[in-house]
């Protein structure tokens, strides 16, 4: 399970990677078609648009996935053993809760019903742009799993 988190870690890193590397290319050349050839691009904009939301939802999947998100940790520093295994579990399957069914199910939902509305400046299904709700869902649930696997691993140790 470890390597395949890792393997997820890395093929989200060099996809944030890429969506930034072309939001990049897409904002110079709308400066460059704006500026300079004073026609601006419509494409480049809702495009730059879409990658902004698409790199949202995959890097807060990463951090979530990573342990590297906000968290309020007044409760969880003053649980000791058991206690705090189980509330640390009780978060986890809440989580899962919450991206099975907004995340996968609702995201699956909306990504079919948009699949008929198209963008109007990239004549693109809208379910597209929405198809990345779906995925980080199943990402954030497989994380959740490998989360708690490893709290009930600590706790075996402990014991």
């Amino acid at each position: 399970m470890k390597r395949l988190r890792n393997a997820i870690n890395k093929l989200v890193e060099v996809f944030s990677v890429l969506l930034i590397a072309v939001m990049v290319l897409l904002v110079l050349w709308q400066v460059v078609a704006r500026y300079m050839l004073n026609s601006p691009s419509a494409f480049s904009e809702a495009l730059t648009r879409y990658l902004f939301v698409w790199l949202v939802l995959v890097t807060a999947t990463y951090a979530f996935g990573s342990r590297e998100h906000m968290y309020i940790s007044a409760l969880n520093d003053k649980l000791r053993g058991g206690v705090k295994t189980a509330v640390g579990i009780g978060i986890e399957a809440l989580t899962i809760l919450f991206a099975a069914c907004v995340m996968i199910y609702g995201g699956s939902s909306i990504t079919a019903m948009q699949m008929v509305s198209l963008d109007s400046s990239l004549h693109i299904p809208m379910g597209i742009v929405y198809a990345i709700i779906p995925v980080c869902g199943v990402i954030t649930v497989f994380y959740c799993m490998c989360n708690i696997a490893e709290e009930l691993g600590r706790r075996k140790e402990s014991a």
